[in-house]
């Protein structure tokens, strides 16, 4: 395993303004690198901050990347270990990971359907005018994401995207629960939007979710989120 002295010769700092996903990308490239095994410690995220001159949340959500594309594992108290230094069919591995769970993302998905097209109605009756710009705020960093091309991150944004419209409702209980649900769908999401076919998929309707609010037609915001739930739920067939 390389150490830490040596790591650094090996990975250039990058400015502070830099993005996860381009740390992302130079980890890629150590891992591919012989400088590490498979099995092999990963520096620690606090090496790899000063390293990369960057701060410990960035790298920590570089390293939750390639966990979740299946490069890396992180064990919690012992770090994060090499498990492969080549993804080469991640829809494969997406499949595979799916069949897994399919039943329990199927009811996932069925109480997203109860709570999103009821939440959104409260949130146009509810929503303050910081909000519905809010909304429109996430939808486009969404689209800008997306021009960068399909990975885990577009996930995190689309659970931001959701949960800003329930938090619209204020009510405590929906939202709480909301969030249970969401932590639970975590997995499947990010590895969902690391498929360029998926990522796709939400672009209109959060186009037309967000108009719906905007213009506050509540008719239309329930039509779009159940169609977009429904075509979720078709995705996840991987057909």
């Amino acid at each position: 395993m390389m150490s830490d002295s040596k790591t650094a010769g090996q990975l250039k700092p990058l400015s502070k303004k830099t993005q996860s996903d381009q740390i992302v990308d130079i980890l890629k490239e150590y891992i591919a690198s012989d400088k590490i095994r498979v099995g092999d410690k990963l520096p620690p995220e606090l090496s790899l901050a000063k390293m990369l001159d960057v701060s410990r949340s960035t790298v920590r959500e570089a390293i939750r990347t390639l966990a979740v594309q299946g490069y890396i594992k992180i064990i919690n108290g012992k770090g994060s270990f090499l498990l492969q230094k080549r993804i080469d069919m991640p829809m494969k591995q997406i499949a595979a990971w799916f069949e897994d769970h399919k039943m329990e993302l199927g009811d996932f998905i069925e109480v997203r359907k109860l709570i999103e097209p009821y939440a959104i109605t409260m949130a146009i009756e509810r929503g303050t005018p910081e909000e519905f710009k809010r909304i429109d705020a996430i939808r486009l960093e969404y689209e800008e994401e997306w021009e960068l091309g399909a990975s885990p991150k577009l996930g995190d944004v689309d659970a931001r995207f959701h949960q800003a419209i329930v938090d619209m409702a204020h009510n405590l209980i929906l939202t709480n629960l909301y969030k249970v649900i969401v932590e639970a769908f975590a997995d499947y999401r990010q590895r969902s939007f690391a498929v360029q076919y998926h990522a796709d998929n939400a672009i209109e309707p959060h186009r037309k979710i967000t108009t719906a609010i905007l213009t506050r037609n509540t008719a239309d915001a329930q039509r779009y989120m159940t169609e977009h739930l429904n075509k979720v739920y078709t995705d996840m067939s991987f057909s």
